[in-house]
Parts: C-alpha cells; structure tokens; sequence
C-alpha cells in the first residue's frame, strides 16, 4: 500500500486527473481513500478544480504563453517572468506547471464555491418530496434523502450531490451529473433512479442512456439503457448490467415497496424511513429473507405484512417505537 505522500505527489495527482493510471494503481488508490476517509475531500477539491478550470487547457506555444499570462495576472502574479519564459523549457514543465496552477487556484476557487452557497433540498422521515431544478428538471426524493446543488454555476455546469435515493426526470441538454458516494451518474436527457443509501450504490435506467463510473476512475465505467441496472459490487468494482422491474422500482413515488430475498433489516429500514418510527429487533431476525410489498397507508399494516410470513410479533409504543421480536406462542 503505497503512503500518504507517495498519492500527494504532484505527478501522481496528474496522471489521475488524466486518467493514466493502470488498473492497479486505481484499485490501489480507491482502497487507500476508503481506508483514509478524511482524505477524500482533497480530491474531490482536486477533480472539481480541474473541471472549474477546463477552459484554462495550457496548449503549446503562443497560446500557453498567453493563458498563464492572463491567469497569473488574474492572480496578481504577473511580474513579467511568464513573458520571459522560453516555449522549449515551457514545453518541458508544462504539465506540471498545470498542477501547479490548478493548486494555486484550489484556495481562491473553493471559497468562492462556499461563498456562492449551496441549494440543499431535503426529504425528512415519512415524507416524500418534489423539486423542480433551475434548467426545469424534476427530481422527486424518497423519505429520508437529501440533493444538494449549486444555483450559481447550474448554467455551466449540471451538478449534484445525493444521499438517499431519488428519481431523476432530466431536461435535455449540457451533461447531468449526479454524485452518490463512491459512484458518479451522466446524462444529457433521460429519466434514472439513483439509490445511495449503503456502499452498494444502484442506479436503474427508465428512459434514454445512463453513464454509470466510479467517482475516483476513469475506466470500467458502465452504460445502461432502459430497463438496466447496475451497482457497486464489494470489490469496488460496477456490476454489469442486468435486467430489472420498470412496473415496481420506482413504485416508492407512489408509496408501494417492493422487495425480493430483501433481508429483514434492510426492510424494517425503509419502514422506518416511511413511517418516522424506530425499529428495534434481535440480530437473528435481521438476515431474514423477505419477498412481498407494503404500503405507506398504516404503519401497523405494514408491520402485520412483513412479520407474518416469519411467526413474529410486533409492539407499537408511543406510536413511532417499535419492536419485532419472536412470537412468544412459537417459542
């Protein structure tokens, strides 16, 4: 496992900004980030600068020599030396000096991006909610999700961040990027339901292409159609594409929910999240395997639904705490 300063490396951060690392060295990379979580938010800084500055591409020649000068007069580092740059040592240095001012810019950039403000929209527990964005697109967010965006900079850049789950109806145009945690969702037009409520992100196609990549990889990215699927699998690696349920995975806006070999927990979890209750049970219960749907109409319904099938009983107290335990007539 490589260090700390071995990923901080300025020639390290330019071949995964570029995308030249093999194979190996990103699952390397991703493994590191996930064993350093406080790290993550450096090259997030990174990758968001470098899209914030595409336009600043340092070519060869006359036009290089002309960008730096312009940016480090922007910078207020304009003290004739640029000018007296030679294009062969330019030529030679010229990707570093790239990272270089990409870290130069990192400060001024993501205070401005903090200033600006981020829009935040927000499902609480037993509610669902519809959001229209400033291009017109509409996103609906399942109880208990959260979208944030960026108001300032939506007409030059489609950009969101979402923990939860929510169903994405996208107005055509410039590229729609949905980041969920590890995984980063594409589109120019088309409709999609992102779930990120655990490592093992998925996104569904329901209408036009989806590109599905991993947020610090630039291969093995995944493209679905209508009526695909795919998720992170726990070798941080993309499922490939498989087929799924149209009529029933987006169910949730209408307040069904569907499940097939779900266990227990992750059941009682969605309870949770319809009803703003709190379920507690015994860990032997939790990996029951259940198939069936619930609906969000009763609370005490719902319960009735997934603890027949396995004999057990349920207590409601003070209306939103509950307990599913063995049935004390089957033990």
């Amino acid at each position: 496992m490589e260090s700390n300063s071995t990923y901080h490396d300025y020639a390290f951060i330019r071949r995964w900004l570029e995308g030249s690392l093999s194979s190996e060295e990103a699952a390397e990379f991703e493994s590191w980030l996930a064993d350093h979580p406080e790290e993550v938010e450096s090259f997030e800084k990174y990758r968001l600068i470098l899209d914030t500055v595409s336009d600043i591409e340092l070519a060869d020649g006359l036009a290089a020599e002309k960008r730096w000068h312009s940016l480090s007069q922007k910078l207020g580092m304009n003290n004739g030396h640029a000018q007296q740059t030679q294009f062969p040592v330019w030529q030679r240095y010229q990707p570093y000096l790239r990272i270089a001012a990409l870290f130069v810019l990192a400060g001024m950039i993501w205070l401005w991006l903090a200033d600006s403000g981020m829009t935040t929209v927000e499902a609480p527990f037993g509610k669902r909610v519809e959001t229209s964005l400033p291009d017109g697109s509409i996103v609906t967010l399942n109880a208990g999700s959260k979208l944030s965006y960026n108001e300032a900079t939506w007409s030059e850049r489609r950009f969101l961040q979402l923990e939860g789950e929510a169903y994405f109806d996208v107005i055509k145009g410039s590229d729609f990027v949905v980041e969920s945690g590890p995984l980063v969702t594409s589109v120019l037009g088309t409709e999609f339901i992102v779930n990120a409520r655990s490592e093992a992100v998925e996104v569904a196609c329901f209408e036009g292409r989806v590109r599905v990549g991993m947020k610090f990889r630039t291969i093995e990215a995944v493209v679905l159609t209508a009526g695909f699927r795919t998720s992170r699998l726990e070798d941080h690696t993309l499922q490939m594409p498989q087929v799924f349920d149209m009529a029933t995975r987006d169910a949730w806006r209408r307040g069904e929910f569907y499940f097939q070999d779900a266990p227990l927990a992750e059941v009682a979890a969605e309870i949770e999240r319809q009803f703003d209750c709190k379920i507690q049970m015994e860990a032997a219960l939790s990996g029951l395997q259940f198939s069936g749907k619930f609906d969000d109409t009763s609370l005490d319904t719902a319960l009735e639904i997934i603890c027949l099938p396995f004999g057990l009983a349920y207590d409601i107290e003070n209306s939103n705490n509950v307990e599913i335990k063995k049935n004390d007539e089957e033990k």
